[in-house]
């Protein structure tokens, strides 16, 4: 009876917590390396975007405008009232240059590297992957603008360590354990 109580509390807590405030997430696309690379555990913070707008520089989550409905992330770069424009894979922000130290691009010329200027409206947000020639993303789509409505997560930085090693090693004591508990 006790075990049942402990999973049914272990469920009560976990079905919650994940579907509004924290989940845990794995990185399956280089669109975002190498902020995100490829294979590593996140956490997606479900909780900042109802109490927040987006704010530039923020890796969100949001349902892919563009094709099957499926969960995809990008780097906020420019927010409602804003005019960005790209020329020359450079992003300028108000006819500024914006300074993207996670950029990651090629030499090689492709259709979105020079776009704009476009004006960002209200309830929207342009979004690009950090690895621009790897990526599909405001630059690429018809509708170029993400609804903020449509954000479901923020992109913690904090990497979730892979625990597949530890839940082995623990496996291979216990085992260990009782074999030597049962021949004594």
């Amino acid at each position: 009876m006790r075990l049942l109580i402990l999973v049914l509390a272990g469920v009560g807590l976990t079905v919650p917590l994940r579907r509004y405030i924290v989940e845990p997430i794995v990185v399956v696309s280089a669109s975002m390396e190498p902020a995100l690379p490829v294979g590593a555990r996140f956490l997606a913070d479900k909780l900042t975007p109802r109490l927040r707008p987006p704010k530039r520089g923020d890796i969100v989550l949001f349902t892919y405008p563009a094709g099957p409905p499926i969960g995809v992330g990008k780097r906020v770069i420019g927010v409602p009232g804003e005019t960005l424009e790209l020329r020359r894979k450079t992003v300028f922000v108000d006819g500024k240059p914006l300074a993207e130290p996670y950029a990651v691009h090629g030499s090689k010329r492709l259709d979105g590297d020079d776009l704009g200027p476009l004006f960002v409206p209200a309830g929207k947000v342009f979004v690009l992957g950090d690895n621009r020639d790897k990526s599909e993303d405001s630059a690429d789509w018809k509708e170029r603008f993400v609804s903020v409505s449509s954000i479901t997560a923020i992109v913690r930085p904090y990497e979730i360590p892979d625990t597949s090693v530890i839940w082995t090693e623990l496996g291979q004591a216990v085992r260990s354990w009782r074999a030597t508990s049962k021949s004594s």
